[in-house]
């Protein structure tokens, strides 16, 4: 987990100067990151099916072909398929994690979030590595950007020792439209 944390303050480096989203743009993310994290994983379930059902039909026509060259792109279907299955259910395990955490503000879901991100960037490395294309490459970083930067925006509000998370726990027990952030 010293790993973990290491990267995360190399990342929160790089988007400290980054221009900030509205403080309620930012409060609106965080109260409602748990059930954005829940539609997250029902996608991710919904991509572990569409891949594993991509491997049986990819595999079961490239064997089709019945020639050495069909052999070695079904079993590299195969490899690449299998991969995007295991990332997209342990990523979907996480996010289905997160979401409790995430309601109750823990930093546990914030880096439940950030376990996914990181999953995310390997397996945009893993694909380009296996499979050379460029457009796929492109979406994969824009979106690890993305994801980056709205994750280390709410960051404040998931227990972590900052001005906002010290104002939130001076103002006590939890009212509507306030957070009560706790350490564990």
């Amino acid at each position: 987990m010293d790993s973990i944390r290491k990267l995360e303050n190399t990342v929160a480096t790089w988007f400290k100067s980054m221009p900030h989203l509205p403080e309620g743009g930012r409060k609106w993310l965080a109260y409602n990151s748990w059930w954005l994290a829940g539609i997250g994983a029902v996608l991710g379930a919904l991509g572990a099916l569409t891949a594993l059902s991509a491997a049986l039909f990819a595999g079961g026509l490239m064997s089709l072909a019945g020639d050495a060259f069909g052999t070695v792109l079904s079993g590299l279907a195969l490899v690449v398929v299998l991969i995007s299955f295991v990332t997209f259910v342990t990523i979907t395990v996480l996010l289905c994690m997160a979401i409790t955490p995430l309601r109750e503000h823990l930093r546990r879901g914030w880096d439940y979030l950030f376990i996914t991100l990181i999953i995310e960037a390997v397996f945009t490395v893993v694909g380009l590595i296996l499979v050379f294309d460029v457009v796929t490459l492109l979406s994969n970083l824009i979106s690890l950007f993305i994801g980056y930067y709205l994750l280390f925006e709410i960051q404040e509000y998931f227990g972590f020792d900052t001005v906002a998370a010290r104002t939130l726990r001076r103002q006590g027990a939890p009212t509507p439209g306030h957070v009560t952030v706790r350490n564990k």
